[in-house]
């Protein structure tokens, strides 16, 4: 059909993927660089594309034990500056990289520690006007973006649910230099939590990493608000209780509270509690605790909205005891590098 439109056209094949790949190479001019990528797995390979494309490096592909025959031969006839190994040796063993000539390895243990990888290797021959964003998961439209990728001389970053903690390094060491995020595909492959991530340059919580924060929050704080064995004292016609040793301080409340609650939200569980100091004791009132407890980890999340550097969300949680439902707002921030629960009405409204 192409030939009738008057269309020259010709085939680059091979018996196999692995062929295909020397035969696209051999079609190159003046090549003193070569990457080699595991056949079986797409990520990796895309994750050089536009690097390989603008330095006019093939990308060989291969099998995790060897290369192919004809690779070799085709290697035989070249003198390589730069060689690549794409990927940990768990897909390209150490036999194939001792081949190489002057090569280097760019991998990690999975396929965005090799994204990061690369993204930090090329640092500085990538031009951040444009920044590419794409599903680790999924590979066309990461393939279709790889040839804008290496138009505009910009990297590839390969995405899941969430950005990968070795990908969000390497986006913070670059991001003051970005202009302009590109994000491939729609919100079924590259979710608004990651394209945020990187527009942003924070590592934003997919819903799984939102509960379990809120969950450990939960489990952290009530020790704090919860009836203890200590001795009652009673002021002004209120009962108070001390707090447990480990708490009998501010330092020291604030201290145990702060791993995963902000200063913010400390001074308002402080205000609800009415903590005081009694006769040289740091005391709470008393009768502020009701006797449940949600199951956050298993909750359905009814709405989420983020912006800038913080997550507003309505959690659907079962009381254990019960079997009752009830929606909680939830108010996460990211500070100091870390995120941390802001507002959590479960334990507030206890």
């Amino acid at each position: 059909e192409i030939e009738s439109m008057g269309i020259e056209t010709s085939r680059i094949y091979g018996e196999n993927r692995f062929e295909t790949s020397i035969q696209v190479a051999k079609n190159l001019e003046n090549i003193s660089g070569v990457v080699v990528a595991n056949g079986y797995g797409f990520a990796d390979a895309l994750s050089i594309a536009p690097v390989a494309a603008q330095k006019g490096m093939p990308i060989l592909l291969t099998n995790r034990g060897d290369l192919s025959k004809v690779a070799k031969e085709f290697l035989d006839t070249k003198t390589l500056t730069e060689s690549y190994v794409v990927g940990g040796t768990g897909v390209v063993s150490s036999k194939i990289s001792s081949q190489l000539n002057n090569n280097t390895r760019l991998g990690g243990e999975n396929r965005y520690e090799t994204n990061s990888a690369v993204l930090n290797h090329f640092a500085d021959k990538f031009s951040y006007d444009k920044v590419y964003v794409a599903s680790g998961d999924n590979y066309p439209d990461a393939l279709s973006g790889s040839v804008l990728a290496a138009v505009s001389k910009s990297p590839l970053i390969l995405v899941g649910d969430s950005v990968n903690s070795s990908v969000m390094t390497s986006v913070k060491a670059q991001h003051d230099k970005y202009n302009n995020v590109i994000v491939l595909g729609g919100t079924e492959v590259v979710s608004d939590v990651s394209a945020n991530s990187i527009v942003h340059g924070i590592k934003y919580l997919n819903d799984r990493e939102a509960l379990t924060l809120i969950n450990n929050a939960d489990k952290l704080g009530y020790p704090v608000v919860e009836a203890n064995r200590m001795p009652e004292i009673y002021i002004e016609g209120k009962a108070y209780q001390r707090f447990q040793d480990e708490f009998n301080s501010p330092e020291k409340l604030y201290a145990y509270l702060n791993k995963y609650y902000t200063r913010s939200a400390i001074n308002e569980m402080m205000s609800m509690l009415k903590v005081r100091e009694i006769d040289g004791a740091y005391c709470k009132a008393m009768g502020q605790l009701g006797n449940y407890s949600p199951d956050i980890l298993n909750a359905k999340i009814k709405s989420k909205s983020i912006s800038n550097n913080k997550i507003d969300l309505v959690i659907s949680t079962r009381h254990s005891q019960d079997g009752y439902t009830t929606n909680y707002k939830a108010e996460l921030l990211y500070e100091n590098g870390k995120w941390r629960v802001n507002y959590w009405e479960g334990l507030m409204h206890r």
